[in-house]
């Protein structure tokens, strides 16, 4: 006995079938495709944020704060800044800076406090990081003070990234003079770059 199908209902149910697997495969790849744009499209805009956040993070901090000790007490200074009263942009005071390590590292517990009243003076929400390294010094003048490895100091102040979801970095360069205790000459400029890093471990800001 030969069983027969009609060429009639066999093209009509591979149509049909077709059509629906078709419909489904379509909204699908529309739905993932939708949702892979919208999260490209919050990461770059984080990412946006966080090196905006960082540029300007780095401008106040190569101007000097008010007072000039504000890291002792955020919560009641007018701004923060490392710059050296006086001088031009980009010159640091190096004794404010290595104090304000013991004063606002979120890695000490007793500073946390400090540490979020310094980002609220700084307008983030987001956690910051900046390091000091000294790359090179004028002709003649000793290693760098309390310098580390290789010569190179390191001066780190705020919360070190762990584990980010998202991070920014701008690179400035300083000068950072030191009295060399003699007459000729009576100081010595150490010559490196600031290294501000915003970052943040949430999946949103």
């Amino acid at each position: 006995m030969t069983l027969t199908v009609s060429k009639s209902k066999r093209g009509q149910f591979f149509s049909a079938d077709a059509i629906i697997a078709a419909v489904i495969f379509i909204m699908g790849l529309s739905i993932l495709t939708a949702q892979w744009f919208s999260v490209r499209a919050q990461a770059d805009a984080q990412a946006n944020y966080l090196l905006d956040d960082a540029h300007r993070v780095s401008d106040l901090l190569l101007n000097a704060g008010s007072p000039l000790d504000w890291y002792v007490n955020p919560a009641a200074a007018n701004s923060s800044g490392f710059g050296q009263f006086g001088t031009r942009v980009g010159i640091l005071n190096q004794s404010a800076m290595r104090s304000a390590m013991g004063y606002i590292n979120a890695d000490q517990t007793a500073n946390l406090g400090r540490y979020n009243q310094t980002k609220q003076l700084l307008s983030v929400s987001s956690e910051f990081y900046v390091q000091i390294n000294v790359s090179c010094l004028n002709s003649g003048a000793p290693a760098y003070p309390s310098s580390g490895a290789n010569g190179f100091p390191l001066i780190a102040i705020g919360s070190e990234p762990m584990k980010p979801t998202q991070v920014s970095r701008v690179v400035r360069d300083i000068v950072i003079p030191v009295s060399s205790g003699i007459t000729n000459p009576p100081v010595y400029y150490y010559y490196g770059t600031m290294t501000v890093t915003m970052w943040t471990n949430k999946s949103t800001i």
